[in-house]
């Protein structure tokens, strides 16, 4: 198992789906759902809120990972996310980026 998959397992993420080629490769998916004490929003299709994590490759760059979050929100779909992130980000800064898509949601 590479190290980002470490660092998201241990962060309570599950492992999603692996491999995808269109627009971009991208090698792996991973999601979290949130509790009621993270989150007072929810997404009205599914009654739940969850986080993913998409592993991700141009063509020749280097590992990239995207944080999002995607749900229903007064009779809205919503793509709120933090893109093109190294692994250096990943590691360092996700917990930020979570609090802020959790607090932007909740804000809809």
């Amino acid at each position: 198992m590479s190290k980002p998959n470490e660092f998201l397992l241990k962060r309570s993420y599950r492992y999603y789906a692996k491999s995808f080629d269109h627009p971009y490769a991208w090698s792996a998916l991973y999601q979290q759902q949130l509790t009621e004490l993270e989150t007072k929003a929810v997404c009205e299709t599914n009654g739940k809120l969850f986080i993913h994590v998409e592993e991700y490759r141009f063509k020749g760059d280097s590992l990239k990972y995207t944080v999002q979050i995607i749900a229903e929100r007064n009779d809205l779909w919503w793509t709120l996310n933090a893109y093109s992130l190294s692994e250096t980000e990943l590691y360092t800064r996700i917990e930020e980026i979570e609090n802020t898509l959790i607090k932007l949601f909740n804000a809809i």
